[in-house]
């Protein structure tokens, strides 16, 4: 457990410096700072929704497992998508 932890910590440090990096070297340069601002803009909208649900399931009195398990919802829409 502390092990995936520790893995999950770093991949998502990786990723919070590469992605930007990335698209601010493959946006057209005339658009380079809207592009990265409006991914950082919508990286903390995702955080600040995910706590607001967060709270919300807390207040109601549901468990831990509906927190974790909300994301889920998404994520099978987005993968019907894929294929």
């Amino acid at each position: 457990l502390i092990t995936g932890r520790l893995l999950l910590g770093i991949g998502i440090g990786v990723s919070a410096v590469v992605v930007p990096a990335y698209l601010g070297e493959v946006s057209p340069a005339k658009y380079r700072g809207r592009v990265v601002g409006a991914y950082e803009l919508m990286l903390c909208l995702g955080f600040l929704c995910a706590s607001l649900v967060d709270a919300l399931l807390d207040s109601l009195g549901a468990s831990w497992m509906w927190m974790v398990g909300m994301p889920l919802l998404p994520a099978t829409v987005m993968a019907m998508f894929v294929w």
